[in-house]
């Protein structure tokens, strides 16, 4: 578990909402230290080069909120 300011978030399931994107061909979540908040989420995406589909910040971001 990742704690994000005492909310704790699962990284499978925020790797199983990434994978849904257009364009991510794997991913891997894990926790990265923040002074603020003791932990954030950070995510690094395999982007699906077979298939030519760009990958989208801004909708994996929403998909995730």
């Amino acid at each position: 578990m990742i704690n994000v300011a005492g909310y704790k978030v699962d990284p499978l399931d925020e790797e199983d909402v990434i994978r849904i994107c257009p364009g991510v061909q794997d991913v891997g979540v894990v926790a990265k230290i923040h002074d603020m908040y003791g932990e954030m989420v950070k995510a690094v995406v395999v982007r699906d080069e077979i298939n030519g589909n760009a990958v989208d910040q801004a909708k994996i971001i929403e998909l995730c909120k």
